[in-house]
């Protein structure tokens, strides 16, 4: 018959768990880290396990104490989560950005947080070829189309333009992107793949409702920056989903006759 615990013991238990979560909380503040430590050694007084390595999300479930301690902690900075988050993200720590993430207990982190220049975690992702923290950063609802401050950058140009052609096609696929984003110049996605000589980003673009015809700010269609790189491939795909050119060349259909060197390359 299993004994009910008395008054005395809770108030025991209750006092190790404040006593417990205060010594963890002086351990970060010594630490001077921004970063929250993803594992916690605690020490415990009684069974044959005296050591343990616990997650800090298990520990906030038990230990109401810590919770109530770290949500107190993270009020004086507000930012500290986001930082540790975004520093993570940025360095291609997956395993620390996963952690990060499953262990914002209380909402801190902003997912769609932009540096001093406007970009965010997924731009950062987007332009380095990090898969799978672009994967995860799409799951947990990271914004697909903001761009940097100057528009120069967002992350399906980057991700196209810098030759990440697994994360261009994830977030082509994924609910909410703008195939028809532009930078400042006016270069779509669609512009970019031509470029690129991607053709099946090209189709997927397509497919996904890149208009065939938007211009950039020299007036120029996909269909002109396919024939300026050559890609004959591209050309005829684009032909017959009813693309025409635009701007002030206008090269030759006929590829052979197209020069290298006296194209003028496509500006973003």
């Amino acid at each position: 018959m299993s004994k009910t615990p008395s008054k005395a013991s809770k108030a025991s238990s209750k006092s190790a768990s404040k006593e417990l979560a205060g010594e963890l909380l002086s351990a970060l503040r010594r630490e001077g880290s921004s970063r929250l430590p993803s594992l916690i050694r605690v020490s415990q007084q009684r069974g044959p396990h005296s050591t343990a390595i616990v997650p800090r999300y298990q520990l906030s479930k038990a230990n109401p104490y810590y919770t109530e301690e770290i949500k107190r902690e993270n009020k004086k900075n507000r930012n500290r989560a986001t930082n540790a988050f975004f520093e993570a993200c940025s360095e291609g720590n997956l395993i620390e950005t996963r952690t990060l993430l499953e262990e914002d207990i209380d909402h801190l982190i902003d997912i769609n947080r932009q540096d001093d220049e406007g970009n965010t975690a997924l731009n950062f992702a987007s332009h380095n070829g990090f898969t799978e923290i672009a994967n995860l950063l799409i799951e947990n609802g990271a914004d697909l189309n903001m761009s940097n401050k100057k528009n120069t950058l967002f992350p399906l140009a980057a991700a196209i333009y810098f030759e990440r052609r697994d994360i261009a096609k994830m977030l082509i696929s994924a609910e909410g992107i703008n195939v028809n984003a532009q930078l400042a110049r006016g270069s779509s996605a669609l512009h970019l793949a031509c470029q690129k000589g991607y053709i099946d980003i090209v189709e997927l673009l397509l497919n996904k409702g890149a208009n065939v015809n938007i211009r950039n700010r020299s007036g120029e269609t996909p269909l002109q920056t396919a024939i300026d790189y050559e890609n004959k491939d591209i050309i005829e795909l684009l032909q017959s989903r009813g693309a025409t050119l635009g701007g002030k060349r206008r090269k030759t259909m006929k590829i052979k006759k197209t020069s290298r060197r006296t194209v003028k390359r496509q500006r973003h």
